[in-house]
């Protein structure tokens, strides 16, 4: 997920994508995730580094949506561990917002039941049949637009 929503914005190539648990903003998510695992969470290091004492890792960097011009399809589940939000769902709000606000072909699925991942069968053909309308639309101009109807006065 991550790949994809910084890929879209070091390019225009690509005529679709879709992300599934993208994280945005590592930083954001690190603190979501930390959880008390400072060791053994990769999202801790990707957004933390060199924030705490003998973290030498380089950051990752946030994608950033004003170079989004590509039509993007967000995935987030919302099921974590209690009480915590999803990190990924968290830091993606802003992201599909600001496009959104700026007329730019976005789309975001919420699974409220999954978490990072699609694990039950109907939910995963459900979620598969709609990227690929999704693909079919702004690729091969096939079907009906995916996007849900909004007003855009830009």
């Amino acid at each position: 997920g991550w790949v994809t929503a910084v890929a879209v914005t070091q390019t225009d190539r690509f005529k679709a994508a879709s992300a599934n648990d993208p994280v945005i903003d590592n930083a954001l998510s690190a603190a979501i995730a930390y959880r008390g695992a400072r060791t053994g969470n990769f999202w801790l290091h990707a957004g933390f580094a060199g924030a705490l004492p003998g973290d030498a890792d380089a950051r990752l960097p946030n994608p950033d949506p004003s170079r989004v011009n590509t039509p993007i399809l967000l995935r987030f589940g919302l099921a974590e561990q209690k009480p915590f939000p999803s990190q990924f769902y968290v830091s993606g709000v802003p992201y599909f917002a600001y496009l959104h606000a700026r007329c730019r072909p976005v789309e975001m699925i919420l699974h409220p039941e999954e978490g990072h991942g699609v694990m039950d069968g109907e939910t995963w053909r459900e979620y598969v049949e709609r990227d690929l309308r999704w693909f079919d639309y702004w690729i091969k101009r096939e079907g009906e637009s995916p996007l849900k109807p909004w007003r855009c006065d830009s």
